[in-house]
């Protein structure tokens, strides 16, 4: 297994232990892939478990809410100079509808209690890919 592959099943287990810790109703998960594809595998993972049974989420439905770096919701809370230094390339050549569509579709299908981004800005931020960023 690549390096990458190790990384990909960690992450699980980081969330994992964070919604053990916190309690999967006070977390959010921020992603930063940069396809839909992707963003819709680990958005199952996180809302309704591993869809492979491979990993530390697998049967375990977290129901935590998933939202992409480039959602308006997330960028709303992002400081101005982070946007401006981290996110403004991105946010022109990543088509980040797709991925809200299939964020939103996460969102309503697992019946999250419906979060807003502000009101889990004060849990901690863990980096698990793409994006790593202090609120």
């Amino acid at each position: 297994m690549n390096r990458r592959g190790r990384d990909e099943l960690r992450e699980p287990g980081v969330i994992k232990r964070l919604a053990d810790q916190y309690g999967p109703e006070n977390l959010a998960v921020v992603l930063g892939n940069s396809e839909a594809s992707g963003v819709e595998v680990f958005a199952e993972t996180v809302t309704e478990g591993d869809p492979s049974y491979a990993g530390p989420l697998a049967g375990v439905s977290l129901k935590i809410p998933v939202y992409h770096v480039l959602e308006e919701d997330v960028m709303a809370v992002i400081p101005e100079a982070i946007r401006e230094d981290k996110f403004q390339l991105s946010s022109l050549v990543i088509d980040v509808e797709p991925m809200r569509q299939v964020l939103q579709a996460a969102r309503e299908k697992a019946l999250t209690t419906r979060k807003t981004v502000q009101a889990v800005q004060n849990v901690p931020v863990v980096q698990v890919g793409g994006f790593s960023f202090t609120i």
